[in-house]
């Protein structure tokens, strides 16, 4: 069963545990405020020469990971995403004052979340859901996922055909979507409070509606001997099928004059690409072996391949077969299908096989291929296994044409979706006539047994200012 303490949606934090049993009061006190002494004054002491800049508080310290920027400082209220304002000290007591609830007899949460996601200071006024504009976002402590279901493995569909005689035959396989269920315990102090949290998330969880989103989670509890990041995980094109309904409120507090302060709800989240995307590993390109071949010019399709180059056989090592030979009497073409070149550069990388533990072999590659000069670049790319025959050498796997990438422009290649876009002086376009592969046909990710041995080759003509990085995910059922 996956970690149910954690959940991110498109980057942004769903549900925290970690973040609720402090926010309830289930820490160890650090700060001097916390104890109820004084932290100094927090009101921001402005520059006398520039009446927009403060000096950084004592209460904050400067990020490590993010050098000029700083922890926010006591007295800090979320304005919006991004935004706070300095207000009155932040008080000693927790959510309302709740302290030490009942409902956290046994804590599951992983105390070393807060560290492991660079989060800063965990208080209710600096929450994803809390807004100085609306109290009673200050009266809502969090989420605690009580039970999660749908992220085991994949199941398979494959129907199987009776044949006349005795046996049966086997149709393809697929693999079904994943309908991930989660029972949710929604907790706060006031009735006001509890309405908001039901409503923001429900709000967060409809943003799937324009666009699938993407869901981070951990596959398993992460107080474990291995690394927290080997447990991350992510599903991608996942929308909500089942809002946010309320299966039962109570107000566990006793509180007169209040009505429900807690509710367990369900939601149902539909994953359309059924599988878990291990951590990507970014692997930057550094060529094994630049030849230089002449040429008039590369032809979009060679002849048809011999048999022997799809079926295993045993070749004489005195009487090799006839390589292909590279027609020439024809007009070099002028679009997509060939170089209309002199001479080119073939470029070949070996991808390291043991760069990360194989727990399953399926692989995903995302390629970014990036033009280092101001001259756009057109070049020929595939996918090979190390050994093959040389007189096999176009079957090429996993092709791609790129045809005058502009300079100074950044190409992705998604390995996972399988689109494309391109990232010229910061800003995302959509490429037109760029992509393909050079028989024309669309182009496909690259989806590799890194079990095996594979080698990337690229073709580019003569002085081709351009890179290529290469982004692996691993594939987990």
């Amino acid at each position: 069963m996956a970690f149910r303490g954690y959940f991110a949606l498109n980057g942004g934090e769903l549900i925290n545990s970690s973040r609720t049993v402090t926010h309830m009061g289930k820490v160890t006190p650090t700060a001097d405020y916390v104890l109820g002494g004084s932290m100094g004054s927090c009101s921001p002491t402005l520059y006398p020469t520039d009446a927009g800049l403060a000096e950084m508080p004592s209460s904050s310290t400067e990020l490590t990971t993010y050098p000029g920027l700083a922890t926010p400082p006591d007295g800090s209220y979320l304005y919006s995403p991004g935004l706070s304002v300095m207000g009155e000290c932040w008080s000693a007591a927790p959510v309302c004052g709740c302290g030490q609830t009942p409902w956290f007899s046994f804590d599951d949460s992983w105390p070393g979340l807060q560290s492991y996601l660079q989060d800063t200071v965990y208080r209710p006024e600096m929450a994803p859901w809390y807004s100085s504009q609306i109290p009673q976002s200050a009266e809502f402590a969090g989420y605690w996922v009580s039970q999660v279901s749908g992220f085991d493995t994949t199941s398979v569909q494959r129907p199987i055909t009776e044949m006349v005689g005795s046996g049966a035959i086997a149709g393809p396989a697929r693999d079904n979507s994943r309908q991930l269920q989660f029972t949710v315990l929604v907790i706060a102090c006031t009735n006001a409070g509890l309405e908001y949290g039901i409503s923001w998330l429900d709000c967060q969880l409809r943003t799937t509606n324009d666009a699938p989103g993407t869901l981070t989670y951990f596959t398993a509890h992460p107080n474990t001997a291995a690394q927290p990041s080997s447990l991350a995980r992510q599903m991608i094109n996942v929308v909500l099928t089942q809002s946010v309904t309320v299966q039962q409120r109570f107000n566990p507090s006793g509180i007169v004059n209040q009505q429900a302060t807690m509710a367990l709800v369900q939601f149902t989240l539909t994953a359309l690409n059924p599988y878990a995307w291990l951590p990507s590993v970014t692997v930057p390109v550094t060529w094994d072996t630049i030849a230089t071949q002449s040429l008039a010019w590369v032809p979009a399709a060679q002849s048809a391949l011999p048999d022997y180059c799809t079926t295993p056989l045993s070749l004489s090592t005195t009487c090799a077969p006839d390589p292909l030979t590279v027609t020439t009497d024809r007009n070099p073409p002028v679009c997509g299908g060939g170089l209309p070149i002199c001479a080119i550069e073939r470029y070949t990388f070996s991808l390291p096989e043991t760069l990360t533990p194989v727990l399953c072999p399926g692989t995903a590659v995302t390629t970014v291929i990036t033009t280092t000069g101001p001259e756009p670049v057109t070049l020929e790319g595939y996918w090979v296994r190390t050994g093959t025959l040389e007189v096999c050498s176009n079957q090429d796997l996993f092709p791609f044409q790129i045809a005058g990438l502009p300079g100074y422009t950044a190409l992705t290649l998604d390995g996972i979706s399988g689109r494309y876009w391109a990232v010229n002086q910061g800003v995302t376009t959509r490429p037109l006539g760029i992509v393909g592969t050079p028989s024309g046909a669309p182009w496909l990710p690259p989806f590799v047994d890194r079990t095996q041995a594979w080698q990337l080759e690229v073709l580019a003509p003569e002085g081709a200012e351009f890179s290529v990085e290469l982004i692996l995910y691993d594939q987990e059922p």
